[in-house]
């Protein structure tokens, strides 16, 4: 069982711990950033603070000879470390800690997420909201993970700057219990007032789409597969990179009945919502024009008959009737890309599927062949997709709908894969309803902290290139850059 780094005062604030069982001791390491002089180029490297040996803790002695030389080197140069000089080593000083805890309980107050009796409290919310949000940077959401970085690294940190939050002890119960059990819609509204700052309206491009949440599934003694997984509707700001909105599906729903309802949450005007074929339905497409948006949704087999007379019209009609587009070369992921676009005015179709579909007539009709390769193999494959839109069939129209369509696959590079992977949100094993949607905005509140914080970092001139989510997210194992970045976040920096 690792040891809790609460109970050794003398380790230094934001290091890690992790288990060597060749030695039989444990290693306390923090990471360190190291900066090139020949290249400029900055990375963290592993440095080791000590060891915990038998409940022991020992300094490693190059580690207290670095932290020697540096003393005299600071002596000799008349800079010693003070708590205000390690502190404008960051932006962030004591006032923006102020600041940040100030907006939580604003918001916290805002949105009465607290209905907890406050005769028997004992760990503020502000204290559960800002420590589950610092440990979901780290793509750490679990209950006992929350309760750990509060109970450990967290500790001391909230002692030193922010000292009328911190407490003891917090159980994972009290996390459970006080937020991921809440109320959904109650925890979407924090949400919502967290990532206010982030939020921009007009020509923006959202995304809906479904995740399945895989490990909520269920076996049986007949079906070793699991199945009937929780779904959660996705709206994705694919322009600003956060969720607006997200709906948990019933498991006797499905996309075509909660996306609608779901719209009707969102301000949509002057934005385009694109969806896949799931999403292609009447009601769904009545909603967006009627909420001032323009629409672009894909067609397969589920309308069979528009889809067989768009690409029929795409077959049958002039290469004058058609508006060609080919944006340039993309190479991304070891793979080139390779985009052709083509556009039909919506008013070729027969007046059936002209009604049926709103805006459609003054609209478009696409068709977009893709073709990849992937640079190591050079093995080729090749799709072909058609999308109806509102957007007018233009040449000056064509490449907004290309990059329409583009971006609309930044719902699953960007959104879904990074709460799979970066979130482990696909193992996420759990039953109840109100902690899924709950623990699944907090991964979505922090990975909208951390893409925001990517590009503050790069705008401000503090790194050459645009970091990984990954790395970010090791990075944010040190508070002080995890308040930072939630500082970034609620707009205070």
């Amino acid at each position: 069982m690792k040891p809790d780094l609460a109970n050794y005062p003398e380790i230094p604030l934001g290091c890690l711990i992790n288990e060597n069982k060749h030695f039989n001791l444990f290693q306390i390491y923090r990471n360190v950033k190291v900066t090139d002089a020949n290249t400029g180029k900055s990375s963290y490297k592993r440095e080791t603070v000590g060891s915990i040996k038998d409940g022991v803790f020992t300094f490693s002695k190059t580690y207290l000879l670095k932290q020697k030389n540096k003393e005299l080197s600071s002596r000799i140069l008349g800079t010693e470390d003070t708590a205000e000089n390690i502190d404008s080593t960051n932006t962030f000083t004591i006032d923006g800690h102020t600041k940040v805890h100030n907006k939580l309980e604003v918001a916290i107050k805002k949105t009465a997420i607290d209905k907890r009796d406050s005769i028997k409290i004992e760990v503020p919310m502000v204290t559960i909201v800002l420590g589950s949000m610092m440990s979901a940077l780290t793509g750490n959401t679990s209950c006992t993970e929350i309760s750990d970085a509060i109970n450990t690294r967290l500790r001391d940190y909230f002692l030193k700057y922010i000292p009328s939050i911190a407490v003891a002890s917090c159980s994972h119960d009290t996390v459970r219990k006080a937020l991921l059990l809440l109320d959904a819609d109650s925890l979407w509204s924090l949400y919502t007032e967290l990532i206010a700052s982030l939020k921009q309206d007009g020509q923006r491009v959202i995304a809906a789409d479904g995740q399945a949440i895989r490990a909520t599934g269920k076996t049986t003694s007949d079906n070793e597969n699991k199945h009937g997984a929780y779904m959660l509707m996705n709206f994705y700001d694919a322009t600003n990179r956060i969720c607006l909105y997200h709906k948990l599906i019933d498991k006797k729903e499905n996309e075509i009945s909660v996306g609608p309802d779901a719209l009707q949450n969102l301000n949509l005007q002057d934005a385009v919502v694109t969806a896949d074929a799931m999403s292609c339905q009447i009601n769904f497409v009545e909603t967006v024009i009627k909420k001032g948006a323009h629409y672009c949704i894909s067609l397969k087999g589920n309308q069979e008959k528009s889809f067989d007379e768009v690409r029929c019209l795409f077959n049958s009609v002039g290469d004058a009737q058609i508006i060609k587009y080919e944006p340039s070369l993309e190479k991304d992921h070891g793979r080139l890309e390779e985009y052709k676009i083509y556009l039909l005015r919506g008013s070729w179709l027969s007046s059936i599927i002209k009604e049926k579909w709103m805006g459609l007539e003054g609209g478009s009709l696409a068709k977009v062949e893709r073709k990849s390769t992937k640079v190591s193999t050079e093995k080729e494959t090749w799709e072909e997709r058609y999308y109806i839109t509102s957007i007018p069939a233009s040449k000056e129209n064509a490449p907004r709908v290309a990059e329409v369509i583009r971006q609309h696959l930044s719902i699953e590079n960007q959104l879904h894969w990074c709460l799979d992977v970066r979130f482990n949100q696909d193992r996420m094993q759990a039953n109840n309803p109100n902690y899924i949607a709950n623990r699944s905005a907090l991964n979505k509140l922090a990975l909208a902290y951390l893409q925001n914080y990517r590009y503050w970092l790069w705008d401000h001139g503090k790194e050459k290139n645009l970091l990984s989510i990954n790395i970010l997210q090791k990075r944010c194992s040190d508070p002080k850059i995890a308040m930072e970045c939630i500082a970034c976040g609620l707009g205070v920096i």
